[in-house]
């Protein structure tokens, strides 16, 4: 649930208005039956009704090591870091910051939609692929922008997006390659 000191039940705004508290309050609407939205016109009353609301948190954070948890998905372990200079480099474990062990593990956007077969998220079918290449899940190391959800229930989940490589080695299509003298 999310508190916006300056709205009131029953109150009316402009839908700018109720776009702009929500944004402020740093909260994303998950869905169930929301808000009601009552009238019509440039103004609209609000009324709250069973809300499921997000309080959403961007940080930087550093991937580690990576579980299993499916076909071609994996949960990850992190720190959060922080940038201290300027260009490439300069990323430091930010003191006192999150982890996976305040937080839990992060999870990948883009390995969502992955299986066994087909499609994958990002992009490859893996049916096609030759040789001995599978899909790879994010290299330790790897620094990913993320989002903390926080539910309604206190639950929260580490959420970034970041493509998954391919790795293998590809079978020689003529037997050996020849022996250079």
């Amino acid at each position: 649930m999310i508190w916006i000191d300056y709205i009131r039940r029953g109150a009316t705004l402009t839908g700018r208005q109720l776009r702009d508290a929500i944004r402020q309050a740093g909260a994303t609407p998950l869905g169930g039956r929301g808000i009601n939205v009552v009238g019509s016109g440039p103004y609209a009353t609000i009324r709250q009704s069973g809300r499921q609301w997000s309080r959403r948190v961007q940080l930087f954070l550093r991937i580690g090591a990576p579980t299993s948890a499916g076909d071609n998905q994996w949960t990850y372990e992190w720190p959060e870091m922080r940038k201290t200079g300027p260009g490439y480099g300069g990323w430091q474990i930010k003191p006192n910051g999150r982890t996976h062990d305040s937080h839990g593990p992060a999870y990948n956007f883009a390995e969502e939609m992955n299986s066994s077969s087909g499609v994958q998220g990002n992009g490859v079918n893996v049916d096609d692929l030759p040789g001995t290449f599978t899909l790879q899940p994010v290299p330790n190391g790897r620094i990913v922008l993320a989002t903390i959800l926080t539910f309604t229930d206190g639950t929260k989940e580490v959420w970034f997006d970041q493509d998954n490589g391919i790795g293998g080695a590809c079978e020689p299509a003529f037997g050996q390659p020849p022996r250079l003298t």
